[in-house]
């Protein structure tokens, strides 16, 4: 009698908990690890600041051919550099010459890298945009600012086509974050890498 009642109250429980769980509508997807939230975060930013350096080009294209905001040009460069500064972190671990090179290297002349010859490679990115944007007279340099913001845009859609090419694992974006914070101290609290307005 005893093992009747208790066999009775455990498939009355067990009959609950399965018509209990047919209203759960939650469903968890099986996919989404911390990784997957990582790369989709990073792919997403990567996507805006390509967006953002196609803006700053309409920006200075419509600069050119109308009374020139400052203002906007500005504010739109501020955007582009904080659309850059989102993917910092992993863009620089990952193919670290391109950046330096095309994106965000400093605004001197520099030589070519592996060249049998002596070629020297014109500054270009967002370091000579930036002073560019802030220099006493834009119009003066506004050509050469088109130029420069066109590389970019070209820059960052090579870059997120690049970009997802990668085989990314946990441990990389680990490192990746480490040498940022490294980065951080080091370059970013100076405003090492943005000479006219110091907003590393």
């Amino acid at each position: 009698m005893k093992k009747l009642s208790t066999l009775i109250v455990s498939l009355f429980f067990f009959g609950l908990c399965i018509y209990l769980s047919a209203f759960t509508t939650e469903e968890k997807n099986n996919d989404e690890t911390p990784l997957s939230n990582i790369l989709q975060g990073y792919y997403k930013d990567l996507s805006q600041f390509k967006t953002e350096a196609q803006q700053l080009v309409k920006i200075v294209a419509e600069s050119q051919q109308e009374v020139l905001d400052e203002k906007k040009l500005q504010a739109q460069f501020r955007k582009s550099k904080k659309a850059f500064k989102q993917i910092e972190y992993l863009v620089e671990r990952l193919d670290a010459e391109f950046v330096k090179d095309y994106i965000n290297g400093a605004p001197l002349p520099a030589l070519e890298r592996n060249s049998p010859s002596l070629s020297v490679l014109e500054p270009e990115g967002l370091q000579r945009i930036e002073e560019l944007v802030y220099a006493e007279d834009i119009i003066e340099d506004i050509d050469e600012l088109q130029l420069l913001a066109g590389k970019l845009a070209e820059s960052a859609q090579i870059l997120e086509n690049y970009q997802r090419k990668y085989q990314i694992t946990d441990r990389l974006i680990f490192e990746a974050a480490r040498f940022q914070i490294i980065r951080l101290v080091t370059l970013g609290i100076t405003g090492f890498d943005s000479p006219e307005i110091a907003s590393s």
